[in-house]
């Protein structure tokens, strides 16, 4: 969650070679710069696409249930253990709204996928 932010780890893991379940928000230049990175490394790179667009992205505000949806699935499907990474940051009370949307997603994941299943990771910052 967050795969826009500047400090997190999505195109270090896309060149470790990891499969990322990168969510952000809609943006055509973005999406673009982040898919031509990923077509040089040795990672798989998976977008959530909503229903009637081709543009990826999900807005965790507005698409929050659909994406639980999409990564539960993709956690299933995975052969092995998966991480579910929040690296996420928005001005003001947004923040508050984004962390809690988060948090619904990162709950609904370890509910259905288990401890066994399912890690996490966070960014943490004393200034944010």
């Amino acid at each position: 969650l967050g795969a826009s932010s500047e400090l997190g780890a999505v195109r270090p893991l896309l060149q470790a070679g990891c499969t990322v379940a990168a969510v952000m928000r809609p943006s055509e230049k973005r999406w673009g710069e982040l898919t031509e990175f990923a077509k040089g490394t040795a990672g798989t790179l998976l977008a959530p696409v909503p229903r009637g667009s081709e543009q990826p992205g999900a807005d965790l505000l507005s698409d929050g249930p659909a994406v639980s949806e999409w990564l539960l699935k993709l956690g299933q499907e995975a052969p092995g253990p998966v991480t579910l990474c929040t690296y996420l940051y928005a001005d003001g009370e947004a923040n508050v709204r984004l962390t809690a949307a988060a948090d619904y997603i990162a709950e609904a994941v370890a509910d259905k996928l288990g401890k066994q299943k399912v890690s996490f990771s966070y960014l943490v910052s004393g200034s944010t």
